[in-house]
């Protein structure tokens, strides 16, 4: 092509981009306007909560604006996951005061019953340890029943202290850490409540 051809095709396309760039410009006050039909085959409708739809609101040609109602869920679902929630909020909230409260008085009479009882075995099996040593000294028993009446003494021991722990816990209540998890049980559980709603 000659150059006296060219130029004159390069200044209308220029002047056209030139156009279309003015109207579509991002800061042009009008901006692009078009109108039309909007035609939608697929639409992708999120929910919080799973269920079955009640109804959907808008019908064909209807006006729709952010925020609008488009569908509705069955309430019976969404109710049976509230009384769910609320139910459990319910047992958190008696986990925490049940846990504030530490352990009850019968529980306590209980643990102390079983302190008396291990003392008990504790002082028969030392005895019984004592009487087993002066058996065998003399040659009455064999070793084999002296180590019988060792071990026992041994497992009695062992009983007697953990019977000493379990009572003086009972007598502190509830650790700390055992308060704290059960106030965030509690929160977490008003958190389902208040999302279930």
């Amino acid at each position: 092509m000659k150059p006296a051809r060219i130029i004159p095709i390069a200044v209308v396309l220029l002047i056209a981009a030139g156009a279309i760039w003015w109207l579509r410009r991002p800061d042009s006050p009008n901006g692009f306007t078009a109108s039309g039909t909007v035609e939608a085959t697929d639409a992708d409708l999120g929910f919080r909560v799973g269920g079955r739809l009640e109804a959907v609101l808008p019908r064909e040609g209807d006006e729709v604006a952010r925020g609008d109602t488009i569908a509705a869920l069955e309430s019976d679902e969404a109710s049976a996951a509230l009384e769910a929630a609320v139910a459990a909020a319910e047992v958190a909230r008696a986990r925490l005061s049940e846990v504030e409260a530490g352990p009850r008085s019968e529980e306590r009479a209980q643990l102390d019953a079983a302190l008396r009882i291990a003392e008990q075995r504790d002082v028969d099996a030392r005895r019984e340890l004592a009487r087993a040593e002066s058996l065998h000294e003399g040659g009455a028993i064999s070793l084999r029943q002296l180590e019988a009446a060792q071990t026992a003494a041994s497992v009695a021991e062992d009983a007697l202290a953990q019977a000493r722990e379990a009572s003086r816990m009972a007598t502190r209540g509830s650790r700390t850490e055992q308060i704290q998890a059960a106030r965030a049980a509690l929160q977490q559980a008003e958190a389902q409540v208040e999302r279930a709603r």
